[in-house]
């Protein structure tokens, strides 16, 4: 479950992080951006022992990210945002503690990782699935017979049998999936849709891709590619999303090369004068993925270029 709907002050949540969406008016000059650099180092002294990575989200205008970061402020990401005021960006302010903390050597991987898949090709990005496989949404409230194949698909996230259930019946979630001939669920993937009202900005609509998962047994086949490109076009037909992104596993390679194939872009790239961290997430949640051998993953921001006409 993602945290798009995490709105407020910063709370504690899982994975010893405090994380909150600050929702108290837009950073559009200097002064704005002193009151959150004040608000983020009130709760940065609250980390501790049990809280040692902080994120909050704000919404700011481009030009004052560099100013955020004068002050003390680690940007980590900045999503663009559509069909509102011109330059605003959802920016994910955060930071870590001492055992949380990422090598350059690491961020320099992650940055010519990401830059070899954004050279790939946009391939086709029609299905190609075996003979009588299919792909499909799920529907909420008619899900009870796929909650014992989704368990097996959620279990890098440790959810348990309720918590599935509740993922597949909540009217905020658009759940795609990809499943055998005989019926095997064996790829996922979901998009959490959030209405966060913002001080003297109003409401926006905040969709985030999540929850992606294949069966290990079916990894290595393009089937996240499916259920993830399935996912966007059925997310293509609403037109108020403000925007559309998704924090991807750097350790699973196959999930950021889907998003790149399905058309959207990595945050690494867009402002590099923020350094060499941005767009990356940093040890922020733990995900059983069998190939990360520290306590935390690191993500990778994208983000579809949504039209604003």
């Amino acid at each position: 479950m993602s945290s798009i709907g995490a709105a407020g002050d910063p709370m504690p949540t899982t994975h010893h992080r405090l994380r909150g969406f600050y929702t108290d008016g837009v950073i559009r000059g200097r002064s704005d951006s002193r009151t959150f650099a004040d608000f983020f180092h009130t709760h940065a002294d609250r980390l501790s022992d049990e809280y040692d990575r902080l994120t909050v989200r704000t919404i700011a205008h481009a030009g004052q990210l560099a100013t955020l970061q004068e002050m003390g402020v680690t940007i980590e990401a900045a999503i663009p945002l559509a069909r509102t005021d011109p330059d605003l960006v959802i920016a994910y302010a955060g930071l870590n503690g001492p055992h949380r903390q990422v090598s350059s050597e690491r961020l320099a991987a992650y940055s010519n990782q990401l830059g070899a898949i954004r050279t790939r090709n946009r391939k086709d990005t029609a299905h190609s699935l075996p003979a009588d496989w299919s792909y499909g949404i799920v529907s909420p409230g008619a899900s009870d017979h796929l909650v014992e194949g989704f368990v097996e698909l959620y279990k890098p996230f440790d959810w348990r049998t309720e918590d599935t259930r509740a993922i597949l019946n909540d009217q905020a979630n658009t759940i795609a999936y990809v499943q055998t001939d005989e019926g095997q669920l064996v790829s996922t993937a979901t998009a959490e849709t959030a209405q966060i009202d913002i001080r003297g900005l109003g409401m926006l609509q905040l969709v985030e891709i999540t929850e992606a998962s294949t069966l290990p047994e079916f990894q290595g086949r393009g089937l996240y590619r499916i259920a993830s490109h399935v996912l966007a076009e059925t997310l293509a037909t609403d037109t108020s999303t403000n925007a559309q992104y998704s924090e991807g596993n750097l350790r699973k390679p196959g999930v950021l090369i889907a998003a790149h194939q399905n058309g959207r872009e990595f945050n690494h790239f867009d402002r590099k004068d923020l350094g060499p961290q941005f767009g990356i997430l940093p040890q922020n949640f733990h995900v059983n993925d069998g190939s990360e051998t520290r306590q935390y993953n690191d993500f990778a921001i994208s983000y579809a270029p949504l039209d604003v006409q």
